[in-house]
């Protein structure tokens, strides 16, 4: 998933807790939708920061339940004797705990995925957290966290470096001839970007990729790689906009009256990609996949990091596709029993 994606579906979840939220039974029933979403449950990285969207809301209404009930119990509990308690107090003191070791949940969830950008943010709400209710947590507990985000920084500089190297040892390896030096150098680079997404975004691999080309002594090799690649990027690109077209209308499906203009307008659209669902079957496979081989026949002696990477691309595409189908299937299910 690319990083604009990524950032396009945790916006969309973190609106959706925000708007759909007012108790903690619809925090699980908006979760629960959240993380079976096949956008999150298939990136982790995705998954973590929506847990920790939800475990933020939690916390807040939580608080404000506990103010309300607090204001409530005030006039019925509270006298001026001395060592008189207020037993809503109690109660939510009693949950900081379970709050606290939520958000610890969040943090290494972001810690183990690299994010050290909402690690920082879920240490600073388990402050807060702390400080609001300094008897409920030990400050030993709270302060092990910081050592935490330390190392999770200099992992990621670490990182940085790693990549800078990789990426030297790739344009240099290509500008020498070295093909397999300079695609096991992108391999590598690739594990990390999938790993580290924030830290190695798409732009930035795809550039590299392009200096890597650009480096390659032979003009047939650099020709042949770009237009494998610029076939490759086009058949994900469409494939890409079908399963997003039966996304929303699965999407405007569940949420919209089926009576209502919107919902006519997404249906028009939806029918239409269905045709070209439909036509993308075997039969079309087995175009893009003679197309490819001829790509790669025109490049005379391809590399065998080359062949592995169609071979990739070619199962990504097979498996979009059936998910693209399942979700059809789901959505004639869901439309025809309504």
């Amino acid at each position: 998933m690319y990083a604009k994606q990524r950032e396009a579906v945790v916006q969309h979840w973190r609106s959706m807790i925000l708007r759909e939220t007012r108790d903690l039974g619809s925090v699980d029933q908006v979760g629960a939708r959240a993380l079976n979403d096949p956008d999150v449950r298939d990136d982790p990285q995705v998954a973590a920061l929506i847990r920790a969207a939800l475990a933020e809301r939690r916390a807040e209404l939580m608080q404000t339940r506990r103010a309300r009930d607090a204001a409530t119990a005030r006039p019925a509990h509270r006298t001026d004797a001395p060592g008189t308690t207020v037993p809503a107090l109690r109660t939510a003191v009693d949950k900081v705990p379970g709050v606290f070791e939520r958000l610890a949940q969040s943090f290494h969830a972001c810690a183990e995925h690299g994010d050290e950008y909402e690690a920082r943010a879920v240490l600073a709400r388990m402050q807060a957290l702390q400080q609001e209710y300094p008897g409920a947590i030990p400050s030993a507990r709270l302060e092990s966290f910081e050592p935490q985000l330390t190392a999770l920084r200099e992992r990621l500089q670490r990182l940085k470096e790693r990549v800078a190297t990789l990426t030297q040892h790739a344009v240099a390896a290509s500008r020498d001839g070295d093909e397999e030096g300079a695609a096991r150098a992108l391999r590598r680079l690739a594990s990390i970007h999938a790993a580290h997404p924030r830290l190695l975004d798409d732009a930035r691999l795809e550039a590299v990729r392009s200096e890597v080309i650009h480096a390659a002594e032979h003009h047939e090799h650099r020709v042949a790689a770009a237009k494998l690649m610029e076939r490759e990027r086009a058949v994900a690109a469409e494939i890409k906009a079908l399963g997003a077209v039966v996304r929303e209308f699965h999407q405007a499906a569940r949420s919209l009256p089926h009576h209502s203009d919107g919902y006519r307008r997404a249906e028009a659209v939806y029918h239409r990609a269905l045709l070209e669902v439909r036509a993308h079957d075997r039969e079309w496979f087995a175009g893009v996949i003679l197309e490819l081989a001829d790509l790669l026949a025109g490049w005379g002696h391809p590399p065998p990091a080359v062949e592995d990477q169609v071979d990739h691309f070619l199962e990504s595409i097979r498996s979009s596709l059936d998910r693209i189908r399942t979700e059809v299937r789901e959505i004639e299910a869901e439309v025809g029993g309504s």
